[in-house]
């Protein structure tokens, strides 16, 4: 099916250099990369919503005009939100927005400035009904929030480790031990003439999550035809 996108869009209709989207999220939560080098830093993709090089198209496979994405698609598409957030330093607080001169569309004509969300649906740049009507109230109202949301918990500190218990003293020292009922044998206090000091070293072991900071992490990587040409040049919208 990819390899189908590939074609069409590289054939004589489009005419572009490589498929037009950066990343496909399928039904199952599989996470393809598109447009070559998407893995790696930001790509310009090819598109007519006057947002060229503005934005990383993130395409999910599927007809979602009454039938919403399957929320494996859905976790997938707000951890690659989240990711490219991360990467590219966007804001994803509530209502936040970026603008920009519209290269030209059918909603935005070139040179019209444009103000939208961070993450934005296809038919906010395009009239056009994707990504269907399904889809769109989730892009609008819910994966900006739930990508901060998942960032936010990527990125809370590790709870401090448990100080390790108090060494019992060696049998040698509780056997000999005299002074007072429940008081430190003085081997255990590190006094008294015929005793050795004991000051334990005391290791706290933390050990950290590991994030990825990019959206390789198991991502699949897109077939493609040999030889076929990538568009590097350039730099986000599902």
């Amino acid at each position: 099916m990819i390899r189908g996108f590939h074609q069409f869009h590289t054939g004589p209709q489009k005419g572009w250099p490589d498929v037009a989207y950066n990343f496909f999220v399928d039904r199952f939560g599989v996470v393809w990369e598109g447009r070559e080098g998407s893995l790696t830093g930001p790509v310009q993709p090819s598109a007519t919503g006057g947002n060229q090089g503005f934005s990383q198209i993130c395409c999910f496979i599927g007809d979602h005009g009454t039938q919403p994405p399957t929320p494996e698609a859905q976790r997938s598409m707000i951890a690659v939100l989240a990711a490219l957030a991360e990467r590219h330093g966007l804001d994803l607080a509530p209502g936040a927005t970026t603008s920009f001169v519209s290269r030209g569309s059918n909603k935005w004509p070139a040179g019209s400035p444009v103000t939208t969300t961070t993450v934005a649906g296809h038919r906010d740049m395009s009239q056009t009904t994707c990504p269907g009507d399904a889809a769109y109230p989730l892009v609008r109202d819910v994966f900006a929030v739930e990508a901060a949301a998942l960032l936010a918990s990527r990125r809370a500190p590790a709870p401090a480790p448990a100080p390790p218990a108090a060494p019992e003293p060696p049998p040698e020292a509780a056997a000999g031990a005299t002074g007072t009922p429940g008081a430190p044998s003085e081997a255990a206090q590190g006094g008294g003439s015929g005793g050795q000091g004991l000051d334990p070293a005391m290791i706290a072991l933390v050990t950290g999550g590991v994030v990825a900071t990019g959206v390789a992490a198991g991502l699949a990587k897109r077939p493609k035809k040999a030889g076929a040409p990538g568009d590097r040049t350039g730099p986000t919208k599902p």
